[in-house]
């Protein structure tokens, strides 16, 4: 009965374990597959609400998926606003599946319109939540030289955009 008492503890200890890193695989294995949709945006999925003639992600760009109602996009897009710094070939590409109206008034409550390095866009809610799996704000994705560098989910900073934009991408 000892011997059990004292296994018994190591037992469940290595149960625990195995299954914590199961879940952190599986959740790894996930983000990946999730993230393999975003190496190529496909831009005839957004309607630009100003004309963008035939853009391409071929330089720097950030795009961020956003609520109108969301009170961390608002707070996030007054932040890079602010930004005294903002790389010239850098943009800032602001999606949302709420209708245009919704994207105007996210626009003006924040101040934000003329802003030179943000570009809006509308995308329908079936393709943001099937094709790129967005469910929260903000969420959003950072391309470097048109390859995706990093994606990251709630607030970012500049500098923290500017770190990643200026790590190598590998191979």
């Amino acid at each position: 009965m000892n011997d059990l008492k004292k296994i018994l503890p190591v037992a469940l200890f290595v149960i625990i374990v195995v299954t914590l890193l199961f879940f952190i695989s599986t959740k790894r294995k996930a983000n990946k597959e999730i993230a393999s949709n975003f190496e190529i945006i496909d831009f005839n999925d957004f309607n630009f609400l100003e004309p963008v003639e035939d853009y391409e992600l071929n330089e720097n760009s950030v795009i961020c998926f956003f609520a109108s109602d969301c009170s961390l996009c608002s707070y996030e897009a007054k932040q890079l606003k602010k930004e005294d710094f903002v790389p010239e070939n850098l943009d800032f590409i602001w999606v949302s599946s709420q209708n245009r109206d919704s994207i105007v008034s996210f626009i003006k409550s924040n101040d934000i319109a003329g802003v030179e390095h943000f570009k809006f866009a509308q995308i329908e809610a079936s393709v943001l939540t099937e094709k790129y799996n967005i469910n929260e704000y903000p969420k959003g994705l950072i391309y470097k030289n048109g390859i995706l560098c990093h994606s990251f989910k709630g607030l970012i900073s500049l500098f923290t955009i500017k770190e990643h934009l200026n790590q190598e991408i590998p191979n």
